[in-house]
Formats: C-alpha cells, sequence, structure tokens
C-alpha cells in the first residue's frame, strides 16, 4: 500500500534543512526569550525598589507618630493607603490602620476631639477586620487595647455609658492575650487602662462598686510594676491606688481604707528618689 504523499511534510522538511530560516528562526526566538526574561527581571526590581520606599516611607511615618507629630504622620500613611488593598497588602495595612487610629486620637487631644476619636474608632475597627485573635494575637491585643482608650475618651467628651462599656469589652478583648505571664508589661498597661476606665464611671455611678475594681485593676498593675523595676509605673499606680482609697474612704470603712490610701502614698514617694517623671494614666500604643 502506497503512503499518500504530504506537501506539508515536505515543506517542514525543506525548512528544516534551510540553515539560513532555521537561523533566522533561533535569532527571533532568542530576542523572545530574553525581552521576556529581561521584562521579569524588570519588573521584579522594580516592585522591590517600590517596596523598599513604601518600607521606608512607613519607617518615617512611624517615626513621626511616636514623637508626636500627629499630622505629618497622617498625610504619609494616608499617601500609603492610597497605594495599597488589605486583600493585597494585609498585614502593611492593618499596621498603617492602626496607626492611623493614633494619629486621630493624638488630634483628638487638642482639636476637634469628637469628629478624631469617631476618625480614630473608625481606623481601628477597619484594622481589626485584618488583625484578627486567631490570625495576628499580638496585634488583635495592640489595636484592641487603643480601641479601648479611644472610646474612654469619647466617653469624657459626651458622658454617654455606651462608650464606657464599649471601652470596658475592648480592654478585655486585649487582655485575652496580654496575660500577666505571657506579656507582663502589655498586662499592666491595659490593667492601668481598666483601672482609669473603673474610677472615672465611679465618679458617675455605682460609686463603692467602680472604686473597689479599680483598686482590684491598680493592684495587678503592681504585680508587675516594682519600686526598683519600674520606679516610674510603681510611683503611678501606687499614687492612683491612694486616691482610690481615699474615695473608698468615703463611701465604706474610712478609718481602714484612709491608712491603705496613706500607705499608698508613702509608697508612691519613695520612688522620687528613682525619678521624677510620671507615666500617663492611660497609654495608646
Amino acid at each position: 500500500m502506497r503512503i499518500p504523499f504530504s506537501g506539508t511534510l515536505f515543506i517542514i522538511r525543506l525548512i528544516r534543512n534551510n540553515p539560513w530560516f532555521m537561523g533566522i528562526v533561533g535569532l527571533v526566538i532568542g530576542v523572545l526569550l530574553t525581552w521576556i526574561i529581561t521584562s521579569l527581571v524588570f519588573h521584579q526590581k522594580e516592585r522591590r525598589f517600590y517596596e523598599d520606599r513604601r518600607e521606608q516611607f512607613v519607617a518615617n511615618a512611624d517615626q513621626l507618630l511616636a514623637r508626636h507629630l500627629a499630622h505629618d504622620a497622617l498625610s504619609i500613611y494616608q499617601d500609603i493607603l492610597n497605594a495599597i488593598s488589605k486583600e493585597a497588602d494585609p498585614d502593611l495595612y492593618g499596621h498603617i490602620k492602626n496607626n492611623e487610629g493614633v494619629c486621630y486620637y493624638q488630634l483628638a487631644l487638642t482639636r476637634d476631639a469628637e469628629e478624631n476619636l469617631i476618625k480614630a474608632i473608625r481606623s481601628f475597627e477597619e484594622a481589626l477586620q485584618i488583625r484578627t485573635e486567631a490570625e495576628y494575637p499580638l496585634e488583635y491585643a495592640t489595636t484592641q487595647n487603643n480601641l479601648g482608650t479611644a472610646y474612654w475618651k469619647f466617653f469624657e467628651v459626651e458622658g454617654k455609658e455606651v462608650h464606657f462599656m464599649k471601652a470596658m469589652t475592648a480592654f478585655q478583648e486585649a487582655l485575652k492575650i496580654r496575660t500577666l505571664d505571657a506579656y507582663p508589661l502589655d498586662y499592666a498597661a491595659t490593667q492601668s487602662n481598666l483601672g482609669a476606665v473603673y474610677w472615672g464611671i465611679s465618679t458617675m455611678r455605682d460609686e463603692e462598686e467602680n472604686v473597689v475594681k479599680a483598686i482590684a485593676a491598680y493592684e495587678e498593675v503592681l504585680r508587675v510594676y516594682t519600686l526598683e523595676r519600674h520606679p516610674v509605673g510603681y510611683a503611678t499606680a501606687q499614687d492612683h491606688l491612694g486616691t482610690a482609697y481615699s474615695a473608698l474612704a468615703e463611701v465604706s470603712a474610712k478609718e481602714e481604707n484612709l491608712v491603705k490610701a496613706i500607705a499608698a502614698y508613702e509608697e508612691a514617694l519613695k520612688a522620687v528618689s528613682y525619678t521624677h517623671l510620671t507615666l500617663p494614666t492611660k497609654r495608646i500604643v
């Protein structure tokens, strides 16, 4: 049986036997491969360059925020947010949203308190969409602590109990991660915030109950802050404890609580020989 002749096959054979044509094909393929590889390398370098610059911008903004230059830091953070998404850059997005909230909180301390606190709370809540307890436990606790501080300040501004309750919830969420054994300094900071909240609400309702809770929180703080290792924190906590016991003496066991108040104030005075600095009542990180 005769196999039918294929003209196409014959042409292919001719082409394969033509060194000039095969050379041209090889050259074209080589150029294409070189272009593809060069493009990939260029885009990788360009992406890395952009990422390096972006990281530098974030670092600069973080430094400005640490120096309480909130307005300048906020401008940089917002420029970066316009160039990223929470889907593509979740870690960076969560970091910037948290720090954006801190910027608004700092601004609220000097002007437009209500407006800036609303923005701070919104930023913290958006950060928590990324910084979940399961995936980012430490960052989750930090942002919850910050959210609680913002809500507490909002309570001081507006006097609405709903803000007090949200502050309490946020601090308690932070303490799920910030335990005494695992993160003692963070634990002390959040317990101090909790004590301030209980103390503040005690001036409005359920005085004795809330003062007792404030005292318990400050005593937890003193499990971490000792005179020798943390004299500033120790002095501040003892001072708050003395104030709380003085208030408790007005409603219960006057002599006993006044004795405790005096003892706490005397402990606070011991820290004078170590340092003259003071800690803020509430810490936002």
